[in-house]
């Protein structure tokens, strides 16, 4: 409940996926938080995490309560999942330049606008996504892992230039030009 969770201020992880009975009154004092897993709950809004902004890991996956307003002051991030979110927008994506780690599988909401200026991720997850397109990878020379499993936008040119991957997945892809992988 609230009340046992207010008090473990020392906290630094904390998984709540598939919780929808904690209301998050208590979630606001955990400010060592660095960790937040919110996948598929329901109960805690805006108003709960804003205050976090230890946070360098968040979930989002499913969730369709958290809002730009409740993690735009989270500027620590490193990683971001938003897997079938459709709830976070470009206006918020793009400020968190210091992400390294972006899930938007299943996303239909941020397009290249959001992701074209997060030239320090690492690993990003476009699977089953059909709004970002070439344009929003191709300036993410940093990428070292690209997930494009059933992508049906990304294409040759949008690989081109990511020089630094060392893993590309392909499953379900048939955008991409198996001429590109003959040389």
């Amino acid at each position: 409940t609230d009340q046992g969770i207010n008090t473990l201020t020392d906290l630094t992880s904390l998984s709540l996926e598939y919780n929808w009975n904690i209301p998050g009154q208590g979630i606001n004092a955990l400010t060592n938080l660095t960790s937040l897993n919110l996948c598929n709950c329901s109960a805690i809004t805006d108003q709960h995490i804003i205050t976090l902004t230890n946070l360098t890991h968040l979930n989002l996956s499913f969730n369709t309560v958290i809002t730009d307003q409740g993690i735009n002051t989270l500027t620590n991030l490193t990683s971001l999942n938003l897997h079938y979110n459709n709830v976070i927008t470009d206006q918020c994506i793009n400020a968190f330049i210091n992400l390294t780690f972006l899930n938007l599988i299943g996303d239909g909401v941020i397009t290249n606008q959001g992701i074209n200026t997060l030239i320090n991720l690492n690993s990003l997850n476009l699977q089953f996504n059909t709004v970002i397109t070439d344009q929003g990878i191709n300036t993410l020379t940093n990428l070292t892992s690209l997930n494009l499993w059933g992508n049906t936008v990304i294409t040759d040119q949008g690989i081109n230039t990511l020089t630094k991957l060392i893993k590309l997945d392909l499953r379900n892809n048939r955008i991409i030009n198996r001429q590109q992988f003959a040389h």
